[in-house]
């Protein structure tokens, strides 16, 4: 390593760095939100005993980590696909508002529909015999604002945030984008409020996706100065860190049972200081070439793997089965990585029928 080299590490923390390890950042993410999932039946099955007592330690362990990280990979996955949609941007700045929305939008749509047409076609047509109106309302997200049904929310969650992406990107990225920024976060984190003192059912619904708004537009607004590698004092750093982690301690200590709007702002700023320290870590075992290759192999195809995950899940206790044996884990788990790769390969062959010129006329 030359000189040079040590002294732009000394000099601080090199933002870039985020960008460089954006697929094993969303591999980790994406594999911390199925290690939640499973957790919760663990939880649950220790609360009422199914485990009996010899597991007390792993009964703490399981405790500490849900009330710390709790499903802190959707924060990372939001935060990263913000810093994404600026980094498209930027680059196309040309491009029209149409073709971006035709874009970003066949991405997850094309994927989403073959999930869902096979999910929601076995669980309400042909087990729960709810009909073909009921799976037009699960599939279309209706029944998300309706009665909450969150089972693929995320999805719901890109298409909106996709949706305004646009605007957030032209007032966070021009002349006066720390101004734009700070009106805009205001508005994010206001709007549930509003939301909340209009309609209680609603926010209730949707307050999953409302409150994750914030660290989008975090993402984006620090897109700029992730692409442009701006880097940070170590000293911000570690103040930075230590902020989420007072946030997060008092959040735990200090303030238990506060509701779930103020604990997942808190959760948007615990997770940028663990982002920053996941970022250091990649670093540091960017040498360790196999663990690189999984986590960037689960970030590349983490869209799938979430659906696949999310739906495997709750078809599985649609159907009966008890989620806390550790079988039928183990099953979810191999189901959900086949089904990702059915999905990736359905999805890719409906690209290649899209993508087909059709034959010039002579």
């Amino acid at each position: 390593m030359s000189i040079t080299e040590k002294e732009r590490r000394i000099s601080g923390f090199d933002l870039h760095l985020v960008s460089k390890y954006r697929s094993q950042l969303m591999g980790i993410a994406i594999i911390q939100i199925m290690f939640f999932h499973f957790l919760i039946a663990v939880q649950s099955g220790f609360k009422f005993g199914y485990y009996g007592n010899s597991y007390w330690i792993i009964h703490k362990l399981v405790s500490y980590y849900m009330n710390i990280l709790h499903s802190i990979g959707v924060e990372w996955f939001v935060f990263l696909s913000g810093m994404g949609l600026y980094f498209s941007a930027s680059k196309n700045e040309g491009e029209g508002l149409l073709s971006f929305y035709r874009r970003r939008y066949r991405r997850i749509l094309i994927p989403y529909l073959v999930t869902a047409v096979v999910f929601w076609t076995l669980k309400d047509v042909m087990v729960l015999h709810a009909g073909f109106a009921r799976f037009l309302m699960d599939a279309s997200f209706l029944t998300f604002f309706t009665e909450g049904v969150k089972t693929i929310w995320y999805i719901a969650l890109m298409i909106m945030l996709y949706f305004l992406f646009p605007l957030f990107y032209r007032l966070t990225s021009g002349k006066i984008r720390v101004i734009g920024f700070i009106a805009v976060m205001a508005i994010t984190i206001l709007f549930p409020v509003w939301v909340y003192s209009l309609n209680h059912e609603l926010y209730s619904n949707i307050q999953i996706a409302l409150t994750r708004f914030p660290i989008f537009v975090f993402g984006v607004f620090m897109g700029k100065e992730i692409k442009n590698g701006v880097r940070i004092p170590w000293l911000l750093v570690l103040d930075i860190i230590a902020i989420g982690f007072i946030a997060e301690y008092l959040l735990l200590f200090e303030f238990r049972g506060v509701n779930s709007y103020v604990a997942r702002n808190v959760a948007s700023i615990f997770s940028v200081s663990l982002l920053i320290i996941l970022t250091l870590l990649c670093q540091l075992l960017g040498k360790c070439k196999w663990l690189m290759k999984i986590l960037s192999t689960a970030g590349k195809y983490s869209l799938e793997l979430y659906m696949a995950h999310v739906t495997v899940r709750n078809f599985t206790g649609t159907l009966g089965f008890d989620l806390r044996d550790p079988r039928i884990i183990f099953i979810m788990v191999v189901a959900s990585l086949v089904w990702a790769a059915v999905i990736h390969i359905a999805a890719q062959g409906i690209y290649s029928l899209l993508d087909r010129k059709r034959p010039k006329t002579i």
